[in-house]
Formats: C-alpha cells, sequence, structure tokens
C-alpha cells in the first residue's frame, strides 16, 4: 500500500517552488515528523505554504457534492480522505486515476510519498 498525501499549495509559494519542488518537499516532510514541542512553529509555517482543502470540490468531483462524508473508497483499491488539511490517499496502485481529476482544483496541489521521498505538482 502506497501513502499519498496531497496539499493545497498557496499561489505565491507556488511560483517560488514549481522550479524547486524539492525544496517544498524537504518542508513539508520537516512538517510531517516535526515533534510536539514545536507544534505551534510547524502549524505557522503550514498556514503559510498552505490552503485548506475545498471539501465541497473534492466531493463533487466525486459524488457531485451531495454527500458529507470525508472518506471515499474508488475502485476497491484506493481510500481517499477528505481533510481540511489535506487529502490522503493510500491506494495499491502507482498513480491513481483520481489524480487526473484533481488538476483541475482551484488551487495547485502538490503529491508527497513521504515514505517513498517522492513528490510533484499535480498540473
Amino acid at each position: 500500500m502506497k501513502k499519498y498525501y496531497i496539499f493545497s499549495i498557496n499561489k505565491e509559494f507556488y511560483e517560488v517552488y514549481k522550479n524547486n519542488p524539492q525544496v517544498l518537499f524537504k518542508t513539508l516532510d520537516n512538517l510531517y515528523n516535526l515533534d510536539l514541542e514545536n507544534a505551534y512553529y510547524g502549524l505557522n509555517i503550514y498556514n503559510q505554504l498552505c490552503n485548506p482543502i475545498n471539501k465541497k470540490i473534492i466531493r463533487n468531483y466525486l459524488y457531485d457534492g451531495n454527500t458529507n462524508e470525508s472518506k471515499f473508497i474508488i475502485n476497491n483499491s484506493t481510500l481517499l480522505e477528505i481533510n481540511t488539511s489535506c487529502l490522503v490517499l493510500v491506494t495499491t496502485s502507482n498513480i491513481p486515476n483520481i489524480i487526473k481529476n484533481l488538476k483541475y482544483y482551484e488551487s495547485p496541489l502538490f503529491l508527497c510519498d513521504f515514505d517513498n521521498t517522492k513528490f510533484f505538482f499535480i498540473t
């Protein structure tokens, strides 16, 4: 199983990192592994880098928006969890088809696989 985290990146930071995504990945990886002592500091950095996920838009991509569900099973091989902070995608696929739909989201999305050090912008 692969676990991907998908973040909505502030458009100003997208312009800064679009040609250097490894720096953005390293920053998010550091936040992901941050200890609780530094959580306040990490939250401030996260709030500058990332926008809240618009749950209604994501639900519209998946289910015509007529639900308040936060977890969706897609093709029996992928689970998508919609959080305000990020999307979490757990899958047996390398890159599931749902990624294609996400490229139309309202702000740049950045996919991270922290376990395997993989990352890219969904554009």
